[in-house]
């Protein structure tokens, strides 16, 4: 096992927790955060993890705030990729909900693997 290839991913709340744990943990290598909440800004700085966002369209009280967070990431030189999802809303990856959607799900977690593929 390479103790120096970390990362990590969350869900919801998770993903809250998973923006949060970039802010703070150096040994991170990368992290994807599934429609969690971003950070405070001003910690933005902190973060050493090449970062990941997966974004719903349709989930508005989350999504509305990457634009702010998108330059907050870029201001600080942090290496970055925030997607929204087109038709989605928030949970659109959770297969035991009705909101779930197998296509956007699938492309997400594809995207998720890529990233942690050449970030990790």
């Amino acid at each position: 096992m390479d103790s120096g290839r970390i990362a990590m991913n969350g869900y919801c709340f998770g993903g809250g927790i998973t923006w949060q744990a970039a802010t703070e943990l150096a040994g991170l290598k990368a992290t994807a955060a599934f429609y969690g909440p971003a950070p405070d800004l001003n910690k933005v700085p902190a973060i050493k993890a090449a970062v990941f966002g997966v974004y719903a369209e349709r989930d508005q009280r989350i999504t509305r705030a990457m634009p702010g967070l998108r330059d907050a990431l870029a201001a600080a030189g942090v290496r970055h990729q925030l997607t929204v999802y087109p038709g989605v809303d928030h949970a659109f990856h959770n297969d035991t909900g009705e909101r779930y959607n197998q296509t956007q799900a699938t492309a997400a977690w594809h995207d998720t693997l890529a990233w942690f593929g050449q970030h990790v």
